[in-house]
């Protein structure tokens, strides 16, 4: 009896482990939310793309046009390093369909949509505004996976633990040049504000 409850104990936990492993490595989720670092971080260097491409297009100012164009070169490289430690299939075909606004969230989607109709320096503002915002969120999001603990986190009463490995050394590989181009950001912000 104890035989055959012992190899029923280790069949249920072999199905346990393989069922866990199939959700953390698992796309993203129906409701088409981000919810690994891989993808959360893809998923935003897609929206940064994106936007940077729009802006490209559509700023007045010189400063932000090519801050824009530096931006989605910087952005697609960050786009191939992450999606080459991505061991998902499907997150690795998010990572290369960058026209597919599918992938974005609806803030994003809102974001991109509310820039598409500004013009002038008010689209100037609100796109830099909008880099600024996304490039601090971007940043505590690589502090959390690299375990790097900031006054923000310690204000939370729970935040993930960090990963080890692979995507908190990229973490921290990532985070100087990610802090000196919000720097560069917000250099533009205060130089864009109306005096």
């Amino acid at each position: 009896m104890f035989k055959a409850a012992g190899t029923q104990l280790v069949f249920l936990a072999i199905v346990i482990l393989t069922f866990s492993s199939e959700i953390s490595s698992a796309p993203l989720r129906q409701d088409g939310d981000p919810s690994t670092f891989l993808e959360r971080s893809i998923e935003m260097t897609h929206a940064s793309i994106q936007l940077a491409e729009v802006a490209t297009n559509k700023a007045e100012d010189d400063r932000v046009k090519h801050f824009a164009k530096n931006m989605a070169g910087r952005q697609k490289q960050a786009l191939q390093t992450l999606d080459s430690l991505s061991p998902n299939r499907l997150v690795r075909e998010i990572a290369y369909t960058g026209g597919d606004r599918n992938v974005l969230t609806p803030e994003h989607h809102q974001a991109l949509n509310k820039l598409s109709s500004l013009s002038g320096s008010q689209f100037d503002r609100n796109f830099i505004d909008t880099i600024v915002y996304e490039y601090r969120r971007t940043i505590r999001l690589f502090e959390q996976e690299a375990g790097i603990s900031t006054t923000h986190q310690n204000k939370l009463r729970r935040t993930a633990p960090p990963a080890s490995g692979e995507t908190a050394d990229l973490a921290r590989d990532l985070l100087p040049g990610l802090r000196q181009q919000l720097s560069e950001a917000e250099s533009i912000q205060r130089d864009l504000q109306p005096r």
